[in-house]
């Protein structure tokens, strides 16, 4: 699980920097590395609770680890959405820029996941 939380933390500090360093350079405004940086916390979130169920589940029966995982997954995704609107209505950040940083961090992050799922499969298996 180390390696995991490493390559995501790896992913949003080197997401922060490269947004950094485009608001230092004046490219994008305030606004962006903010709502950046919200969407950014809303996903390491998500990520770390896709982790703990994943763990918490996986010497379990298959049964419960798919209604754990399956309908966990369900339960983040609709809070997911409603924390997403939430945002979107209330705060004063740059909407298009949350969105785009919310769902480029969201996919690279489900990549790792799934990847993760993967491996830990495979050595389960072995």
């Amino acid at each position: 699980m180390k390696k995991i939380i490493n390559q995501v933390l790896l992913l949003f500090i080197v997401s922060y920097l490269i947004i950094y360093g485009l608001y230092r350079y004046n490219v994008v405004p305030y606004e962006f590395l903010s709502a950046s940086f919200y969407a950014g916390i809303i996903n390491a979130l998500n990520v770390t609770a896709a982790l703990l169920a994943f763990n918490y589940t996986l010497n379990k029966s298959n049964s419960a680890f798919l209604i754990f995982n399956m309908g966990g997954m369900v339960v983040r995704l609709f809070v997911l959405l409603a924390i997403f609107l939430i945002f979107l209505k209330f705060l004063n950040i740059d909407k298009s820029g949350f969105i785009f940083t919310f769902f480029f961090l969201y996919f690279i992050s489900l990549i790792l996941e799934i990847n993760y799922f993967r491996i830990k499969a495979i050595r389960k298996n072995d």
